[in-house]
C-alpha cells in the first residue's frame, strides 16, 4: 500500500485505564467550561490546576483521536497528566465538535476558538496568556500543529470580544501527527470503500480545494513557536516521514524544533515507550514556558540597551522616528521607557507592528511581524521594570540620511510647486499640482519614497507620470484641479506605506516632457490652518534595467453575485449590512511578475483575498488580508516575485462591513456611495508587476547614471 494511503486507516488514541483519582485531592478542577456553543451543544473544556505550585503556565490537551473527542470524567484526566501537574502546569482538556458529525474545517475553527476563549479569559484561572502550550497524539498532534502554525490576531469585527483577540501558543508537543491532508481529503460524499463500507474517518469528507488550508506543512513560518516531534519508526498508521518533513520545514525557516523518533514504536505509545514521549513532552515545556526558558525570555534579565533596542531599530524606528507617521519616537532610552507598559501591551496583542497578511499565504520581504522570541523579550523587559543596561551593549542606531527610509540620500528631490494652505474646517476634493519632469532623457528609478510635509493633514498622496496640454499654464499647474491625461502611477503614500525599493533589475519609468502629478488628498484638523508642502525623492537605477515596473488595478473586470457589472451598474453598499461583498478580475493575456499588491478600502473594508486561477485550474491564494485595517493601508511586497502565465484569472475577493459590529463606521444606518471621501468607499487591489515578454534588449541594459542630465 502506498505511504500516502497507510496515513490513516485508524487515528483513535487509546483510551487510559481508568485509575483511582489520587491527584483530586491535590488538583483544583473546573468541570465543563463551556467556550461556545454548537447545533444546540455546549462545547466545552476542564481546568485542572494544581491547588499549590502552580507556574503560571498551562498545557492545553487536544482531546481527539481521529478527530473523534470523547469525554473523560477530569478527575481520571487528573491522573493522566499528573507528570506535568506536579510540574506546577494548569492542564486544559478540550473538547471540540466530534466525528463524524463534524469535518475538520469545523474541528478546527473550534479548537481555535477555544484558544482564544482562553487566552482572554486566562486570569481567571491565574494563568499567563501568553505561556500556553498545546499537545495531542495522531489527529490531536495534527490540531496541535495547526494551532502553531496558522494563528492570527483575531476578528477585530467579531461580536464576541474573545474571538478578537490571538489564538496564538507558545509552545507545541505532536506525537505522531499527520501533517498534510491534501492526498487524503476525500470531498464532501465520497464513493463507500469496497464492499460497500463506509470511508474511515469522516472528518476528512470535506473540499479538496481546502485541503491545503488545514495542513500544517503548508504554513510553516519563522514565528511559529517552539515545536517538539515525538514519532515512532514503526508507526504503521501515520508514517515517521510526517514528522521528518515538517521538522526539516521548521529547520529551514529557523523554528526551534526537536524530533524524537523512538525506535520499534508503533502507533500510539506504550509502556517505556509511552513513558519516554511524556517525560519528553513535559521536559519540553519547561524549556519552553516557564520564566528563563529561550522561548519566553532572550535572556535572564533583558535590559534595554542589548536586548530591546536592537529589536525597535530593527522593526520600530523605521516609524518611531523624528517626522515619521509614529506618534513618538522610540529611538533612546529616554524616548522608549515611559511607554514600556504600552509596548508590552500591543507586541502582547500583537497590533504592533502593524501586519496583516494572513501568514498561510506569500512570504514577504516587509513583513513586520515579531519573531515570538522577540515578543517575549520585550514583555519579559517591561515586566522586569523597564532596565535600562550597560551603555557598552547599545547597538549603533540606524542611519537615515535626511530623514529619508533608503540608506542613502535621494540622487533627486522634487518638491511640490505650491505650499498648500488646509483650512481647519471644511472637506477638500482631491488637489493635484503639476511639477515639470527636469531631464531630457528617459530614467529609470530604482526607489521611490513620498513625504508628507505635514502629516497632520495630509491623508494620503499619490504622485503619477503624466502628460499636460501643450498650451497648459504654470497658474493651472499650482491651482489644484485635475489636469492630467494619460500616465502611470509612479508611488502611492499613506499610513503604512510610501517608500518602494523595486527588486533588483526592476526599476519604473520616467520619461522627459511629462509632469510629475502631486495627487492630494487633505483633511482639515479642525483646530487651525496648515500648511503642507509634500516631496518626492527618487533614487535613479544603477544598475541594467531588466523589467519596467507597472501598477494597475486588479479589478478590471466588476462581479457582485457572480454577474459581471460595469461601474456604473455597481451599486451603493445597503445600510447594516455586516459581510456586502464584490469580486474583481483579470485576465492575464501574457505571463507576468507580480512584486507587490495592496488593498485600499476605506472605513468599511473588512478583508481582501487575491486568488489566481491558473490554466489548468490549480487555485493559488497568493495574498489573504483577513482583517483590513483602514489606518494602514499597507503594500505586501513579495519575497519571490509571484510567476503568473498567461492565460490565468486574478480574482480579488473584497468583503465590506457597514453595520453597528464595525467599530470604524461612521454611518452603519446609511447606505455608503462610492467617492474619494474616506466616509465614501472604494475597492481598488493595487498590484505592481512587468510583463515578461517585454523584458528590455540587452542594448538597452546600459549602466544608468546615478544623476540624471537637468537641463
Amino acid at each position: 500500500m502506498p505511504a500516502q494511503r497507510r496515513i490513516l486507516p485508524v487515528l483513535i488514541l487509546l483510551a487510559c485505564a481508568a485509575t483511582p483519582p489520587v491527584m483530586a485531592a491535590k488538583v483544583e478542577i473546573i468541570p465543563d467550561v463551556v467556550y461556545g456553543h454548537k447545533d444546540g451543544m455546549a462545547l466545552t473544556f476542564d481546568v485542572l490546576r494544581p491547588k499549590t505550585g502552580a507556574n503560571g503556565a498551562a498545557v492545553l490537551f487536544m482531546v481527539s483521536g481521529g478527530w473523534v473527542s470523547r469525554y473523560s470524567p477530569p478527575e481520571q484526566m487528573a491522573e493522566r497528566f499528573k507528570n506535568l501537574l506536579d510540574k506546577g502546569f494548569t492542564v486544559i482538556p478540550v473538547r471540540h465538535g466530534s466525528s463524524p458529525k463534524y469535518v475538520i474545517p469545523e474541528i478546527v475553527a473550534d479548537v481555535r476558538r477555544a484558544v482564544r476563549f482562553i487566552r482572554h479569559h486566562a486570569a481567571r484561572w491565574s494563568v499567563d496568556p501568553n505561556r500556553l502550550g498545546v499537545y495531542g497524539g495522531s489527529a490531536g498532534g495534527h490540531l496541535s500543529l495547526v494551532l502553531g502554525t496558522s494563528s492570527d490576531n483575531g476578528d477585530p469585527g467579531a461580536t464576541e470580544d474573545f474571538m478578537k483577540g490571538s489564538d496564538r501558543v507558545a509552545s507545541v508537543v505532536a506525537f505522531f501527527p499527520p501533517v498534510d491532508l491534501r492526498p487524503l481529503a476525500r470531498g464532501p460524499n465520497p464513493p463507500p470503500r469496497e464492499g460497500g463500507q463506509p470511508q474511515q474517518f469522516p472528518a476528512l469528507n470535506f473540499d479538496k480545494e481546502k485541503a491545503a488550508d488545514y495542513s500544517p506543512i503548508v504554513h510553516v513560518s519563522p514565528d511559529d513557536p517552539p515545536t517538539l516531534l515525538i514519532h515512532g519508526d514503526k508507526d504503521p498508521l501515520v508514517p515517521v516521514s510526517n514528522s521528518h518533513i515538517i521538522h526539516e520545514a521548521f529547520q529551514q525557516n529557523k523554528v526551534r524544533s526537536k524530533v524524537i523518533i523512538i525506535e520499534g514504536a508503533v502507533h500510539g505509545f506504550r509502556g517505556e515507550d509511552a513513558k519516554r514521549a511524556n517525560d519528553a513532552m513535559v521536559s519540553w515545556f519547561e524549556q519552553t514556558l516557564l520564566p528563563g526558558s529561550s522561548s519566553t525570555t532572550a535572556s535572564a534579565r533583558p535590559t534595554f540597551t542589548k536586548d530591546v533596542a536592537p529589536i525597535l531599530n530593527d522593526r520600530c524606528v523605521v516609524c518611531h522616528r523624528p517626522g515619521d507617521i509614529a506618534p513618538m519616537p522610540l529611538q533612546t532610552y529616554e524616548q522608549v521607557r515611559p511607554w514600556a507598559s504600552a509596548i508590552k501591551e500591543v507586541v502582547l496583542l500583537r497590533r504592533m507592528p502593524p501586519w496583516f497578511a494572513d501568514p498561510r499565504h506569500g512570504q514577504f520581504r516587509n513583513d513586520r511581524r515579531l519573531s515570538q522570541a522577540q515578543v517575549d523579550t520585550l514583555i519579559a523587559w517591561a515586566s522586569a521594570g523597564a532596565p535600562r543596561g550597560d551603555a557598552k551593549d547599545l547597538p549603533p542606531p540606524p542611519k537615515f540620511p535626511d530623514g529619508w527610509t533608503n540608506d542613502r540620500p535621494p540622487d533627486l528631490v522634487v518638491e511640490m510647486p505650491v505650499e498648500v494652505k488646509v483650512p481647519a474646517t471644511g472637506v477638500l476634493d482631491m488637489q493635484n499640482y503639476y511639477v515639470k519632469v527636469p531631464f531630457t532623457e528617459e530614467k529609470f528609478v530604482e526607489a521611490v519614497e513620498l513625504r508628507p510635509g505635514n502629516r497632520a493633514v495630509v491623508h494620503h498622496s499619490i504622485v503619477n507620470i503624466v502628460t499636460l496640454p501643450d498650451d497648459t499654464t504654470a497658474e493651472q499647474r499650482v491651482s489644484g484641479k485635475k489636469l492630467g491625461r494619460t500616465g502611470w502611477k509612479l508611488i502611492g503614500q499613506a499610513p503604512g506605506k510610501g517608500f518602494e525599493r523595486h527588486h533588483e533589475g526592476t526599476a519604473k519609468r520616467i520619461v522627459p516632457g511629462s509632469y510629475f502629478e502631486f495627487n492630494m488628498h487633505y483633511t482639515p484638523t479642525g483646530k487651525r490652518e496648515e500648511t503642507d508642502r509634500t516631496v518626492l525623492g527618487l533614487w535613479f537605477a544603477r544598475g541594467p534595467v531588466q523589467h519596467e515596473v507597472m501598477t494597475t488595478s486588479a479589478a478590471q473586470e466588476l462581479y457582485l453575485n457572480d454577474k459581471k457589472i460595469t461601474r456604473r451598474e455597481l451599486p451603493n453598499i445597503p445600510a447594516n449590512a455586516p459581510n456586502w461583498a464584490i469580486a474583481g478580475k483579470m485576465n492575464v493575456k501574457d505571463d507576468i511578475t507580480v512584486y507587490s499588491l495592496s488593498p485600499h478600502m476605506h472605513f468599511r473594508g473588512k478583508d481582501m483575498k487575491f486568488t489566481v486561477t491558473h490554466p489548468d485550474g490549480r487555485e493559488q491564494v497568493i495574498l489573504n488580508v483577513p482583517n483590513y485595517h483602514y489606518q494602514w493601508q499597507l503594500n505586501y511586497e513579495f519575497e519571490t516575485p509571484v510567476k503568473v502565465p498567461g492565460g490565468s484569472v486574478i480574482t480579488v475577493l473584497a468583503h465590506f462591513d457597514n453595520s453597528r459590529n464595525n467599530p470604524r463606521n461612521p454611518a452603519p444606518d446609511e447606505e455608503v456611495i462610492w467617492g474619494q471621501q474616506s466616509w465614501n468607499e472604494m475597492f481598488i487591489p493595487w498590484m505592481e508587476y512587468s510583463v515578461d515578454k517585454l523584458a528590455r534588449s540587452k542594448a538597452a541594459q546600459k549602466d544608468l547614471p546615478a544623476t540624471p542630465e537637468l537641463p
